[in-house]
Order: C-alpha cells, then sequence, then structure tokens
C-alpha cells in the first residue's frame, strides 16, 4: 500500500465514522459531552477496529 492509498482509505475510515455520528445525532437528545456514550460506542469501536487494519496492512 502506497502513502496515497493509505491517506485515501484514512479518509474514507474518517468520512464513514463522520457520516454514522451524523446519524446518531439525529437520533438521540444529546445532553453534554458525555451524554448518550453508549450510543456512539459501536462507532467508535468499529473506527479503531478500522484504523489499526489499516495501520497492519500500511506496515
Amino acid at each position: 500500500m502506497t502513502r496515497e492509498e493509505y491517506k485515501n482509505k484514512f479518509k474514507e475510515i474518517v468520512d464513514w465514522a463522520d457520516k454514522e455520528t451524523e446519524k446518531v445525532n439525529k437520533k438521540v437528545e444529546i445532553i453534554g459531552l458525555d451524554g448518550n456514550k453508549e450510543a456512539y460506542q459501536p462507532i467508535h469501536t468499529e473506527y479503531k477496529n478500522k484504523i489499526n487494519e489499516l495501520k497492519n496492512d500500511y506496515k
């Protein structure tokens, strides 16, 4: 994987997480910074997994 491919894939992951977060934002009432953390946890977990996988592919 080239550096450019890595950058593009990273951007795709960030864009995915942003879109998923927006979906959750529309469904839950936002209460402070820590409100509804459990609603966002699956996105966070998936994001971490995708980033770790990308790091492993880049090595």
